[in-house]
């Protein structure tokens, strides 16, 4: 397990630092999978304050959504989770689920936001949720950098069993 957790983590890694300059700026995903997007799904915290999400996940060629579970990568992050809409066709054209998230009182998602106070609690109900999808292996990374690599921080502290 710990060899899959590493490689998840070295893959996403490895594939964030190396997308190419024009990949980025014309939404090119590049990968042998078709993408599926799903806006704005509410996906509740333990105190019932739902969060918005934006789910990406790998198709066939034709558009139609695999059925097999996959590893996930999540973003969540307080400047609005549509920036991440490169990042969610690239991984999931690459073979894997991609979550972007508002975290809480952020642009869709309900709540007030107190800046990190509910960021760990929220990145493992998140994390928890996306265990029970049938699209999921269980198995959840995370990336970002500034106050995004603090919500990873945060859920890794808060030692969600999913964070891979």
């Amino acid at each position: 397990m710990l060899k899959h957790s590493r490689r998840l983590f070295l893959i996403a890694f490895y594939s964030w630092v190396c997308t190419s300059a024009s990949a980025q700026q014309t939404g090119d995903s590049s990968g042998s999978f078709g993408v599926s997007i799903v806006k704005d799904v509410m996906v509740p915290a333990r105190d019932g304050v739902r969060l918005a999400t934006d789910i990406y996940l790998p198709t066939d060629a034709s558009g139609t959504l695999l059925i097999e579970k996959f590893p996930t990568i999540m973003t969540r992050t307080p400047y609005g989770k549509n920036g991440g809409e490169t990042a969610g066709r690239y991984y999931a054209s690459h073979g894997y689920a991609f979550v972007a998230q508002d975290t809480r009182g952020r642009f869709n998602s309900e709540g007030i936001w107190h800046m990190l106070d509910d960021d760990g609690r929220d990145g493992a109900d998140a994390a928890a949720w996306i265990a029970t999808q049938e699209w999921s292996n269980g198995d959840v990374g995370m990336y970002g950098g500034s106050y995004v690599g603090g919500t990873q921080h945060a859920v890794a502290m808060e030692r969600a069993p999913q964070l891979k």
